[in-house]
């Protein structure tokens, strides 16, 4: 329950919390709980095309953005900005950050190295 008090406007948070009532996809979705509804069958091949645009960008920047995204949750805001600064600098510092725009320049895919 703590996660979702944090996630959600307090009074969806108190209305699941308090009543147990079940929320329909369409309600989820309007308080973010799930990105989109899709068809049983649409289910998988939407997953593994989300997993490809993120497999396509460099590895460093997804693990900064996704250790970050956890850290803004839980730090105050000027903690979170200091952590933030950090994670910017070590990716911007990159080998992939240099390899980015040269791809883009070269007209070609990115060969990521995680460095």
């Amino acid at each position: 329950m703590h996660h979702l008090a944090r996630m959600l406007p307090i009074g969806d948070a108190l209305y699941i919390m308090l009543t147990a009532d079940r929320v329909s996809p369409e309600d989820a979705l309007r308080m973010g709980l799930i990105r989109e509804i899709l068809e049983p069958d649409a289910l998988l091949p939407r997953a593994v095309e989300i997993a490809e645009m993120i497999a396509a960008n460099a590895p460093l920047a997804v693990e900064g953005t996704k250790f970050m995204a956890q850290q803004w949750r839980q730090l105050q805001i000027d903690e979170s900005y200091r952590v933030g600064q950090w994670v910017s600098r070590t990716v911007l510092n990159s080998e992939d950050a240099k390899e980015g725009p040269r791809a883009f320049v070269e007209k070609r895919p990115p060969n990521w190295t995680g460095r």
